[in-house]
């Protein structure tokens, strides 16, 4: 389907089907600890000016979404190679590393994260990468939270006792903005009860309910 009748069709839906919105706590107070939430940015490092733009724009998001117990992370894939490790990697890894720290030092809190990984081997494409890259970068972030191994993440940097207390995982895209206060009012809507997603063992998935 062209772009063209995509928009036509998403503007008729628009005008036929009214917005029902979810229902959603009130935590106007303040996100509680047992709703930890990480905000993460699924990311490849390929440049000295790549890494300081992740980093601007992890803190900007940040500075809309001033929670307590929410945090922000890089889920960073180093670019895809003819082998495993590259001369120019330690620099990039050093450079998002220590901006991290950077940024925890100038807030005077542990609230940013840098979750890098190693590459792998793929054997149908011939090259060294990160595994099924996005999809794979955040299934091994969900064990790791769920008490797994560290699995392909080469160094974490950040307070790692704070991980197996963290409820939800927030996706965002590099080029994606939060609005001032998005986060608590996704948190908002992903714990009221009507809402939580209820997995079927038979099925595989979940049947009710909204994941996010």
């Amino acid at each position: 389907m062209s772009s063209p009748a995509v928009g036509l069709v998403n503007w008729l839906v628009t005008l036929l089907v009214g917005p029902h919105a979810l229902p959603r706590m009130d935590l106007s107070l303040g996100i509680p600890q047992k709703l930890r939430t990480l905000v993460v940015v699924p990311s490849v490092l390929n440049s000295p000016e790549n890494v300081a733009d992740l980093l601007e724009g992890l803190e900007i998001r940040y500075l809309a979404n001033r929670d307590a117990n929410l945090y922000f992370g890089l889920l960073a894939d180093l670019a895809d190679a003819k082998q495993e490790v590259m001369p120019g990697d330690e620099p990039l890894l050093t450079a998002a590393g220590q901006g991290i720290e950077a940024l925890n030092e100038k807030y005077q809190d542990n609230i940013f994260y840098l979750f890098p990984r190693q590459r792998m081997w793929n054997q149908e494409e011939g090259i060294w990468r990160g595994y099924e890259r996005k999809r794979g970068i955040l299934g091994e972030l969900n064990a790791l939270l769920r008490g797994g191994k560290k699995n392909s993440f080469s160094r974490i940097t950040g307070d790692e006792s704070i991980l197996p207390g963290i409820k939800y995982v927030i996706t965002v895209d590099e080029d994606t903005r939060m609005p001032y206060d998005s986060a608590r009012l996704l948190v908002e809507t992903m714990a009221h009860p009507l809402n939580r997603p209820r997995f079927d063992e038979h099925k595989q998935y979940v049947v009710e309910g909204y994941s996010i």
